[in-house]
């Protein structure tokens, strides 16, 4: 499922169909501000490339709304070192 703008607020509207990669995956997600969503889960296998993708829309878009990118590093379990 995917949510996207209906009349009177956000819809749930179905995907139908299969991307073959992630960053198929993410290209499709940014239709809309997602790095700006409380993250609830990444998979551990993904984590880094995920954080790296949240961090990459924020640089490229000049967001200077940082507090979820603090909580996309913690769930993602990126250090400072």
């Amino acid at each position: 499922m995917l949510l996207e703008d209906g009349q009177g607020g956000i819809m749930p509207c179905e995907h139908n169909g299969y991307v073959s990669s992630l960053a198929e995956a993410l290209r499709l997600l940014d239709r809309y501000p997602w790095h700006r969503l409380y993250p609830l889960h990444a998979h551990l296998e993904f984590r880094v490339v995920v954080y790296d993708a949240v961090s990459d829309r924020y640089k490229s878009q000049n967001d200077h709304q940082l507090e979820r990118l603090h909580d996309w590093k913690e769930l993602c379990r990126i250090s400072d070192d």
